[in-house]
């Protein structure tokens, strides 16, 4: 199969990328073919740019023409000229002032924003700050009216105390310790007595000390 073979009308002209012959011949054709197609589109191009160029030029050209009917002398010429860039420029001038205004405002709003962001974090630093002050004020003013309180008590305790012509608290726990210390003594004394030491035996053991006494007298 060449690329120069016809094939049947029914049958489609696509050739099938398995069959496609790599030959150096039908290399350099495609080559070929694309080079042309690269020129014919490059010349399509210039083609465009050329008409392009020349429908700028005409309608500079018909800018640059007087609005009177009369002839286009040097003077007209240099009048339309003077205008389109008089023009030019007052677009430059608007176009660079707009732009300044522009970044004026932007800077504004960023300053304006950033004042803002500022005033409301120290609003709320003096609110938090106030709200932790009072509270501990509060706490401060529950816990000294707590301590009042106690003692109030205390003093109408005591004045009730005194009385009613009773000992104050110190004294009645030192009374109290003094029986305690007594009967620690008398334990221990006790506890060192042989015959106390099996009474108490016997207590534990759940007999009666007066039958074992009596069995012990008739033993003897």
């Amino acid at each position: 199969m060449t690329p120069e073979h016809t094939f049947h009308p029914n049958i489609s002209t696509e050739i099938p990328e398995i069959h496609i012959i790599n030959s150096k011949k039908y290399k350099e054709l495609k080559e070929k073919k694309r080079i042309e197609q690269y020129r014919e589109e490059q010349k399509m191009i210039e083609l465009k740019e050329k008409k392009a160029k020349q429908n700028k030029l005409f309608i500079e050209r018909l800018k640059l023409q007087p609005t009177n009917t009369y002839k286009e002398t040097r003077s007209s010429i240099l009048r339309n000229r003077a205008k389109k860039e008089k023009n030019e420029i007052e677009n430059l001038y608007n176009e660079i002032e707009s732009e300044v205004l522009q970044d004026k405002e932007q800077k504004q709003l960023k300053m304006k924003n950033y004042i803002q962001n500022k005033l409301k974090d120290l609003n709320y630093r003096n609110y938090t700050y106030d709200k932790d002050i009072k509270g501990r004020n509060m706490n401060r003013r529950k816990e000294q009216e707590l301590l009042e309180e106690r003692y109030k008590e205390k003093l109408e305790s005591m004045n009730n105390d005194i009385n009613n012509k009773r000992t104050y608290l110190f004294e009645q726990n030192y009374e109290i310790k003094k029986e305690q210390n007594r009967e620690k003594e008398q334990k221990e004394l006790s506890n060192k007595n042989p015959i106390d030491k099996f009474n108490k035996i016997i207590e534990t053991n759940g007999l009666d000390i007066d039958e074992i006494n009596l069995k012990i007298q008739l033993h003897y």
